[in-house]
């Protein structure tokens, strides 16, 4: 059975094969950011209530709206802002011109491999400023502790912190990675 393919711009996105590609390079967003894509990229132009997304991203789960934000805050971090607009108040509107396509299955697809990499963290896109405190603190707690965790409200840059110590105890120990993917103090899938 042909894969079924949405594509805006220079991206296609296989729903059945949970894969968002650029040109033939996969891009890697989170589950829920790529849930939310599919729900937008589906219903172009239309207006997409936070609640509606909330209850088809988060089923039996009460979610805060920041969690909604910061899912779609990633989205256009990777495609760029010009694919979707937020409606104040309302919620969320797919902007860009969508095409379906069938997909023969090929055995060998012209897909670009993803080359593996000592870790699955990303690197750190900004330098932090004012967290020199606290970046020494959970270094000197890293050192010391077999596993530490990282907790505060959502945006304070718990990741950051994290990214900005890793390096650093990487080339120091010599770890081959020394924490788990960003986000994923629920269930990641």
């Amino acid at each position: 059975m042909p894969d079924q393919s949405l594509t805006f711009g220079p991206f296609r996105l296989i729903p059945s094969q949970r894969l968002l590609l650029e040109g033939n390079s996969p891009l890697h967003v989170g589950s829920r950011a790529q849930t939310i894509l599919q729900i937008l990229v589906e219903r172009p132009g239309q207006v997409v209530d936070k609640r509606e997304l909330a209850r088809l991203v988060w089923p039996d789960t009460f979610v805060e709206e920041a969690n909604i934000r910061v899912h779609v805050a990633a989205l256009r971090r990777a495609l760029g802002a010009r694919y979707s607009v937020n409606i104040p108040g309302r919620g969320y509107s797919f902007t860009a011109a969508v095409s379906l396509l069938s997909e023969p299955p090929k055995p060998d697809r012209t897909i670009a491999p993803k080359t593996q990499t000592a870790s699955t963290l990303p690197s750190s896109i900004t330098r932090l400023v004012g967290r020199g405190e606290a970046v020494s603190k959970l270094r000197a707690e890293l050192t010391r502790e077999r596993m530490v965790t990282v907790v505060g409200p959502a945006g304070i840059g718990k990741n950051q912190l994290g990214i900005s110590c890793r390096s650093d105890l990487v080339e120091r120990l010599g770890l081959r990675s020394v924490l788990r993917r960003p986000g994923c103090s629920e269930r990641c899938g």
